[in-house]
């Protein structure tokens, strides 16, 4: 046995379950350089807490 099929309904060219596509535009060369110095202090500053916090130096402030 199958089941049951329901017909589907059209959807209109105006209705929000149709997703209005853009042409892909890369980011700009200075957005990514920025986000990749975002990204870079994120790690050293993760590090470093990681460092003070494992070598027991956070009990000597």
């Amino acid at each position: 046995m199958e089941p049951d099929k329901r017909p589907e309904e059209p959807i209109q060219p105006d209705s929000p379950l149709l997703e209005q596509k853009e042409a892909f535009k890369p980011a700009s060369r200075s957005a990514r350089i920025k986000a990749w110095i975002g990204v870079a202090a994120m790690i050293l500053l993760t590090i470093g807490y990681f460092y003070v916090f494992y070598s027991g130096q956070i009990i000597n402030w």
